[in-house]
């Protein structure tokens, strides 16, 4: 038996600052963990399923099974910027490690070694 709990940690990335002293738009851009079958629509979201999805889970995640929100007009884009990390075994915060510092260090680290998919995925 499975239970649709829902999108954990679904969030709007509006109102975020940017380098010119603005904001970035509401309702334009949403973040979340990967979706699974048969979970509910997120409460306070009102256009869903998302015109596009951008799918940044390893090629052995997403080869498991189609994407969720892959239905209708919904394009899902995918970038394996996961892959790395996740066939590692590295994506657990190594112990004794503050969470924070070391995603940033993540991010920084995909930056660095992953340029061609972190521009694939803003485009």
């Amino acid at each position: 038996m499975t239970i649709a709990l829902g999108l954990c940690n679904v969030r709007d990335v509006g109102g975020l600052p940017t380098e010119d002293g603005r904001t970035t738009r509401a309702g334009v851009l949403y973040r979340s963990d990967a979706p699974q079958p048969g979970d509910p629509r997120p409460a306070g979201i009102s256009a869903w399923p998302p015109r596009t999805v951008l799918d940044l889970r390893s090629t052995r995640e997403r080869s498991a099974a189609p994407h969720p929100l892959a239905v209708g007009t919904t394009l899902v884009r995918a970038v394996a910027l996961m892959d790395d990390v996740k066939d590692t075994g590295a994506a657990a915060v190594p112990s004794g490690l503050v969470a924070r510092p070391w995603f940033v260090a993540l991010y920084r680290r995909w930056l660095d070694e992953h340029p061609g998919q972190i521009v694939e995925a803003v485009k």
